[in-house]
């Protein structure tokens, strides 16, 4: 297990890259009278039953080894100098090796009070999931679905057919929020749908475009795979889509917390995330890359850098506080259209700037 985790941030590192489907893919209309006051924008956000300070966060990566334990310390120091939430990598291993705690629950020791996220898979109960929530404190749970990873790792579970009822359990019987998570592969409407059917109230949808999984693992095999499995997924301003067809079927809009993640590198890219939808944006690369080539005060210093310019963005969008970034116009790419039109997902409210 320890060398599995120290596996996928060396891993993840090699394969960060600039993604280009935000920029290719989606343009905000310019609107040249913004008519806000700069010092008067807010960037809070109230979901979850937490009131955030920003709008994205510091996104599930690691823990598990001595070595992921620094990373997760670095990445808490971030999180509370920058005033961000944050959620920890799989706490598995806690269950497997309990002197892999430590590795977590430096994450509190650091930031005593921030808002944190804990994160399971499905292979638990829901007493030990509240068991990993405890540890940690945690504001809210994460559980991963991440089945082409399962199957790609040469180790991983072959067994998905009680998920769904799993899911439900967990979200009846733990005490907190209970956010069903992707890992880079995206959520279609109807697996949303069967989310909502449980009675789940927050999703991230982790689309496809940042940290492949199904990479990672077949870098991991001795058997080498013989498909492309680099671009399985749906890339995740087109899973944004798909959940909001599949919460406006259910007349659920505005009632779930849709979280996005997957390739969001930019401050640019969160607002786009925003205004086709999401809640919270969740960063992992981005944060991961900081920690491993910076101090902590640099690491600070531009993730200070990349809060000043969202609020650019909001400025320039007249968005006075996030719940405005719903009025933004976009113009989209044909990648975007073509799914749009095979899936019969609408993208009229997004051609003209809506009135205030």
């Amino acid at each position: 297990m320890l060398n599995r985790k120290d596996d996928h941030i060396r891993l993840a590192q090699e394969q960060f890259h600039p993604s280009h489907f935000f920029d290719d893919e989606i343009e905000f209309v310019h609107q040249s009278l913004p008519l806000v006051h700069v010092d008067k924008i807010s960037s809070q956000q109230s979901v979850l039953g937490k009131k955030f300070a920003w709008p994205f966060f510091i996104n599930a990566m690691t823990g598990g080894s001595s070595k992921t334990k620094r990373v997760n310390a670095s990445l808490a120091q971030i999180a509370k100098d920058c005033n961000l939430a944050m959620a920890v990598g799989s706490m598995s291993p806690i269950f497997k090796d309990p002197s892999n705690k430590d590795s977590y629950t430096i994450v509190r020791e650091v930031n005593p009070d921030g808002i944190i996220f804990s994160n399971l898979n499905l292979n638990y109960s829901p007493s030990q999931m509240q068991e990993a929530v405890d540890l940690i404190e945690a504001d809210a749970l994460q559980l991963h679905i991440n089945a082409p990873q399962e199957l790609v790792m040469p180790e991983g579970d072959r067994d998905f057919s009680q998920w769904l009822k799993k899911i439900e359990a967990s979200v009846k019987q733990v005490k907190c929020p209970v956010i069903i998570k992707e890992v880079g592969f995206g959520m279609s409407q109807e697996t949303i749908q069967q989310l909502l059917s449980v009675g789940v109230k927050a999703v991230d949808i982790s689309g496809r475009g940042g940290t492949s999984f199904t990479r990672i693992e077949g870098a991991r095999r001795k058997q080498p795979l013989l498909s492309n499995w680099d671009n399985w997924g749906i890339p995740t301003p087109i899973a944004l889509l798909e959940a909001r067809a599949a919460f406006q079927a259910s007349k659920k809009e505005g009632k779930i917390t849709l979280i996005a993640s997957g390739g969001v590198q930019t401050p640019m890219d969160v607002a786009k995330c925003l205004a086709l939808g999401a809640d919270l944006v969740g960063l992992s690369g981005f944060f991961l890359q900081l920690v491993l080539d910076h101090t902590s005060k640099e690491a600070c210093r531009l993730t200070k850098a990349f809060q000043e310019e969202f609020l650019m963005i909001m400025a320039l969008l007249a968005c006075q506080e996030i719940k405005d970034f719903s009025h933004s116009s976009l113009i989209f790419g044909d990648r975007i259209l073509n799914w749009a039109k095979q899936r019969h997902l609408s993208l009229e409210e997004f051609s003209t700037t809506k009135g205030r």
